[in-house]
C-alpha cells in the first residue's frame, strides 16, 4: 500500500487517518492489493450501506448508497499506484469516524481500517482566530485609516468646518 499522499493522511500501523475542515473537499488515497482489481467498496462503521462502492465497472447504485454521501463521491476508479482515489466533496463533522475499505482482486480480500476527522476551519494559534475573522478586522482598520486620513487632510486645506 502507498507510505503516503499530499500529507493528507498518515498510516498509523495498517490503520489510515485522513483529515480536513468542514466544507473541504477531502481525497482519500486508498490502498490496493495490486491495480487488478475486481471491486473496492468504502463503508462507514456501523452503516448497512456504501458510502463508495465499484465493481466490475459499476460505481455505486443510488439505492446502496449511504444517504449522507449521495452526489457528494467523486472517484475515477482507476487504480494507479495500487492505490484509488476518492474524493468526499464539502465535508461536515457528521462525516468523521471510522470506515472500511475493503477491497477483492483475483478472489483474494483485502480490508484497511481507516479514521477521518473532520474539524471546523483552520485556526491560527490558540487564541482560535480564523482567517475569516482577521481579514474582517483588517478591513475595519483600513476603513478607519481612511476616514482619519480624509478629515486631516480637510483640515490642513481648510474646507472643513
Amino acid at each position: 500500500p502507498p507510505s503516503g499522499f499530499h500529507g493528507r493522511h498518515r498510516r498509523k500501523g495498517d490503520h489510515l487517518k485522513f483529515t480536513g475542515h468542514v466544507g473541504e473537499n477531502v481525497t482519500l488515497a486508498l490502498p490496493l492489493p495490486s491495480n487488478v482489481v475486481d471491486s473496492i467498496s468504502l463503508k462507514r462503521e456501523n452503516s448497512p450501506k456504501f458510502v463508495f462502492y465499484y465493481r466490475d465497472g459499476h460505481k455505486t447504485h443510488r439505492g446502496d448508497q449511504d444517504p449522507q454521501f449521495i452526489d457528494r463521491v467523486i472517484s475515477s476508479c482507476q487504480p494507479t499506484n495500487n492505490t484509488v482515489l476518492v474524493t468526499l466533496l464539502n465535508v461536515t463533522k457528521n462525516d468523521s469516524g471510522e470506515y472500511t475499505v475493503r477491497v477483492t482482486s483475483g478472489g483474494d480480500n483485502y480490508s484497511e481500517n481507516m479514521t477521518l476527522i473532520i474539524t471546523d476551519a483552520e485556526h491560527f494559534g490558540a487564541v482560535g482566530v480564523t482567517v475569516m475573522e482577521i481579514m474582517e478586522k483588517i478591513v475595519v482598520v483600513f476603513v478607519v485609516l481612511v476616514v482619519v486620513l480624509v478629515v486631516v487632510m480637510h483640515r490642513r486645506i481648510g474646507g472643513y468646518v
